[in-house]
């Protein structure tokens, strides 16, 4: 003989059961709502652009260099062409380009040994005018007693007076030449004047 049992259950109950199933049922759509808001969530983030890191300090009041950098023309307020009054070449810069200077500013200097050649070839020609000037005034002299006791004619006097006329006229042209290259043009000293 076979022996069953029977096992009783209680009965089952429609809330028991609903809540069995429906607890399932809600975290299935509360997982998906999650999901959902996340991926909601990240695509917001991708349409909007990051944070862009900023520095804070306090403001103060100070003073602060113009600059401008810009593409544009530039005119000049006042300009002068620097020519020099004879040839040489530059032995010092005293200024840069763009400085500014005022009338009296010494701006070069020339090499000085090209007119100090100069100058002293001037003043040997002026000492030579003077010798050879002397040297026609006493012949000037000599001659001007000799045509007074009539021992020379009156053309060898005036041949005679001729040459220190001349000669008078060398020493000046001489002098003037050292005059000018002492004042009018370069000094000695290679500073234009």
């Amino acid at each position: 003989m076979v022996m069953t049992t029977r096992t009783t259950s209680k009965p089952d109950t429609f809330p028991a059961r609903a809540l069995w199933c429906a607890f399932p049922a809600a975290l299935a759509v509360f997982a998906f709502a999650g999901c959902s808001d996340k991926n909601n969530a990240q695509a917001e983030a991708k349409k909007t652009p990051p944070a862009i890191p900023v520095l804070v300090a306090q403001a103060v009041e100070k003073r602060m260099p113009l600059r401008l950098h810009a593409i544009g023309n530039v005119e000049t307020v006042a300009s002068v062409a620097v020519k020099a009054r004879v040839d040489g070449q530059i032995f010092r810069a005293y200024v840069r380009d763009g400085q500014d200077v005022a009338k009296g500013d010494l701006l070069f200097q020339l090499d000085p040994k090209p007119y100090q050649s100069q100058l002293a070839q001037a003043e040997a020609n002026l000492a030579q005018s003077q010798a050879q000037l002397e040297y026609l005034r006493g012949q000037e002299k000599r001659y001007q007693e000799l045509l007074a006791q009539n021992f020379v004619s009156r053309e060898g006097y005036a041949q005679v007076a001729s040459n220190y006329h001349s000669a008078e006229a060398g020493v000046n042209a001489a002098a003037a030449a050292v005059e000018k290259l002492v004042q009018g043009g370069v000094g000695a000293d290679g500073h234009d004047r």
